[in-house]
């Protein structure tokens, strides 16, 4: 997408005149560029991926009052303009949880998994009738035995392996899975993108990878 492309969808949405355009080069499924230092567009060029992007931007409009998510903008599936899907949402300050992990000491990382705990203890009371029928989703499938099977593949694990606090991918779905033993929390399969600034959860992404049941009665 060049930035003529941009400036229409712009003029298109009354988003103003575009000034900056720039492409964020890592991190990202979908193709990202940040405009104007105020917002993201975020390109589905994947169009086997376009179903999980419309998800994505269901999920960000259905919890927006509930928990921290991006604020969409534009959603536009029309390829009218260019003949991709694409989603502007305001720009989140903050960083990428992941680039920031080894950084933190074990006292703020707690306090994240516990944030991100609380968020997906929202997420699993959350009435899902309307997702199923928009997307035709097959709700038959037991996640409440596929999660318990994941558990124990990964205390198998934790069980030959020690906590490593260095790695954020071990840590995030260990600690997880400690807690909600403990705190009869609910656990996702899939681990979100968190963006955090100062330590204190700014906004959730990529929520197609959150699907899940309580696990514990």
């Amino acid at each position: 997408m060049d930035q003529k492309i941009v400036k229409k969808i712009f003029k298109e949405h009354n988003l103003g005149e575009v000034k900056t355009f720039q492409k964020i080069e890592i991190g990202f499924t979908n193709k990202v560029y940040t405009i104007n230092e105020k917002y993201i567009l975020k390109v589905c060029e994947d169009v086997t991926n376009e179903e999980k992007f419309e998800i994505e931007v269901f999920f960000y409009n259905f919890f927006k009052d509930k928990i921290p998510v991006p604020d969409i903008k534009v959603f536009d599936k029309s390829k009218s303009i260019y003949g991709k899907f694409f989603m502007i949402y305001s720009k989140i300050e903050g960083d990428n949880l992941y680039a920031k992990w080894h950084l933190l000491n074990n006292e703020q990382r707690k306090i994240i998994i516990k944030k991100l705990c609380d968020i997906l203890k929202v997420i699993n009371k959350s009435p899902y009738d309307e997702f199923l029928q928009k997307f035709d989703v097959n709700f038959s499938d037991n996640w409440h035995d596929k999660i318990l099977n994941q558990i124990q593949n990964s205390l198998k694990k934790i069980n030959f392996c020690p906590l490593n606090l260095s790695n954020p991918s071990i840590n995030l779905w260990t600690t997880i899975i400690m807690y909600s033993k403990n705190k009869n929390w609910h656990l996702f399969t899939g681990m979100p993108i968190l963006i955090i600034s100062s330590f204190k959860t700014q906004r959730l992404l990529d929520f197609w990878t959150l699907k899940g049941q309580k696990f514990l009665q």
